[in-house]
């Protein structure tokens, strides 16, 4: 099997694929040249959003893939015309970032609502200044996008006591889901503001 992974060859998550079977050819890269020993036998095509390539401009190489591969959890960005219209099976990671960016939002909510650049400034000028910061519990935590990230973020901010208002393309899969106070379809995002 033939892997071609398009990303900056240098991302420290590329140690992973030390652990493929002997025998897998691995060939890393973000530009043509580096994929020129492959030729056109790459069955595997992953793609790291970071390369500092697009997906679109390297595709060619691969005429022969079996499988694409995105490392990032939603494919919009990546997606053109061609790629749509092969046959070529496209996979994901959902799912893989949903805790660290779930405890990533939290950090956000928190880093206003405690004013935390202000400390940082203080801290770095040596000075002690007495401030009032924001409470979170009790405040509408407005989650567009309620898919596993923003529902991992939404279990954590309700676990500090706030009220979960959520956005999604259907609303109607939030019904029964106990994080979520309310739901709202996209077009009605007005409303939840």
């Amino acid at each position: 099997m033939s892997i071609m992974v398009i990303s900056n060859p240098a991302a420290p998550y590329l140690r992973w694929l030390d652990q493929l079977p002997a025998g897998t050819e691995v060939v890393i890269g973000n530009t043509p040249e580096a994929f020129a020993s492959l030729g056109d036998r790459a069955d595997v095509v992953l793609y790291c959003m970071n390369a500092g390539v697009k997906l679109e401009a390297l595709w060619h190489l691969a005429p022969n893939a079996r499988w694409l591969h995105s490392m990032s959890a939603g494919l919009e960005s990546t997606l053109f015309p061609t790629l749509v219209e092969s046959p070529i099976p496209m996979t994901n990671a959902r799912g893989v970032f949903k805790e660290s960016l779930g405890e990533f939002g939290i950090a956000s909510i928190l880093f206003f609502a405690k004013d935390l650049r202000r400390m940082l400034k203080n801290q770095a000028a040596a000075r002690w200044e007495q401030f009032d910061v924001e409470m979170i519990t009790g405040k509408t935590l407005g989650v567009v996008g309620y898919g596993e990230i923003g529902r991992a973020t939404a279990v954590r901010a309700k676990a500090l006591g706030l009220e979960i208002h959520a956005i999604r393309r259907r609303p109607e899969l939030s019904g029964n889901d106990p994080i979520v106070s309310k739901s709202f379809a996209i077009a009605d995002r007005a409303e939840m503001l």
